[in-house]
């Protein structure tokens, strides 16, 4: 998780580094391993880096510049090293160490569609083509990487929280309270619309062109959906339809345990995080792994017997395999306490009754000196693991049943 800042002063004012520099701080968590700016003009970029790829790689930096265009960059690019081979076989050339350089080269020599076209993996990047006097503003196609902007008549401000954009001192932000209700039904506000009138979120498989001369903004959806799994008319029975989405995931799992520090997992007694977890073992990728888990204190609510026995089972399936479990339970205090702090850090209500056991195990991690970890998120709800998801099952297939 890295942080990302951007600054566009309209009036041609000069920028007041040490502000900046200010606002760039209050994003420090994010990357705690790093952190640079680059100005060019009246457009100024700042990054905080967690160093995952090319963790010793002096390309890897961020921002990374060429004294003209800027990439600030929050992510991963799974496929960087075949993308690597594509920028040689053009006679761009790169250190092959960095996810973040291989972007950076294909946007700058490819343009920013093109890019997109190729590019796996999660991430939130802004990119300053100097030629064209653009910023563009990119989410991943899931919208696994957040990233907010503020347009007003004299700036342009982009940040990885919005607590950043509230800290520049641009406008006098408001609650969003036509759009509370959105919060009560689905636990989100819907589309590009936040908690706050006045900042705005770059939706999932979209991005943002602001043109700095004019201060005009466009917003393209690059991705969708819908339009992008669309089952095969070959494919016609049940066992092609398990084989394939087998081929799926292993392709997915196996492009996301590229990383250059250790991984670990959070696991859980429901079916995501354990199918996952035997996907890694059985690619035979990695044979350490660590394991953490968040008990309950309600034994009605604790899944400890069901993570147990499928622990036991990828055991004996994996002999060889080294499985270290951690396992915490939470005090009312701790999680009253962790909620606290989450407030903070999510600068929107809290949308998952889980996210402070999450929290809490997450701190676990960061204490034991690990920077990448795995959930099963979305898993569950593909697979029905739970009786809720079960449950919607059985009502859909009614409710298709009645309307046909």
């Amino acid at each position: 998780m890295c942080g990302l800042l951007g600054v566009v002063n309209l009036k041609g004012k000069g920028i007041d580094i040490r502000f900046f520099e200010s606002l760039l701080n209050s994003i420090n968590h994010r990357g705690p391993d790093s952190s640079g700016l680059k100005k060019v003009n009246n457009v100024i970029f700042g990054n905080t880096r967690l160093s995952i790829i090319g963790i010793e790689e002096r390309n890897a930096n961020l921002p990374i510049s060429d004294n003209k265009n800027i990439l600030c960059f929050n992510g991963e690019i799974y496929n960087y090293k075949k993308l690597n081979k594509i920028l040689n076989k053009n006679k761009i050339y790169s250190s092959g160490n960095s996810d973040s350089e291989t972007l950076f080269l294909l946007l700058k020599n490819f343009g920013l569609n093109k890019t997109l076209s190729l590019i796996d993996g999660m991430y939130a990047f802004a990119y300053y083509d100097y030629k064209k006097n653009h910023i563009y503003l990119v989410r991943d196609k899931i919208g696994e990487r957040f990233l907010y902007y503020t347009v007003t008549s004299n700036s342009f401000i982009f940040a990885s929280e919005i607590k950043t954009i509230f800290k520049s001192n641009v406008l006098n932000f408001s609650p969003n309270l036509e759009c509370i209700k959105d919060y009560f039904l689905t636990s989100k506000i819907n589309g590009s619309n936040t908690m706050f009138k006045q900042v705005k979120e770059i939706e999932a498989g979209t991005y943002l062109s602001y043109d700095v001369a004019n201060s005009k903004v466009k917003i393209r959806k690059y991705w969708d959906l819908e339009k992008t799994f669309i089952i095969s008319k070959s494919i016609k029975d049940l066992k092609s339809i398990e084989e394939l989405t087998l081929q799926t995931i292993d392709k997915a799992v196996s492009s996301r345990l590229v990383s250059d520090v250790p991984i670990s997992f959070l696991l859980s007694g429901g079916i995501d995080s354990q199918a996952l977890l035997e996907r890694a073992l059985n690619l035979n990728i990695i044979d350490k792994i660590y394991l953490y888990f968040a008990d309950n204190n309600d034994k009605n609510l604790s899944e400890k017997k069901d993570l147990i026995e499928g622990l036991d089972y990828l055991k004996n399936r994996y002999p060889n395999k080294k499985l270290n479990l951690f396992s915490k339970k939470i005090s009312h205090e701790k999680y009253m306490k962790e909620l606290d702090d989450l407030i903070w850090y999510y600068d929107e209500p809290i949308q998952f009754v889980n996210s402070i056991l999450l929290s809490h195990l997450c701190r676990q991690i960061r204490k034991n000196k690990k920077k990448v970890a795995w959930s099963g998120e979305g898993s569950d709800e593909i697979f029905y693991g739970y009786n809720r998801y079960q449950w919607f099952l059985e009502k859909y297939r009614l409710h298709i049943f009645l309307t046909n």
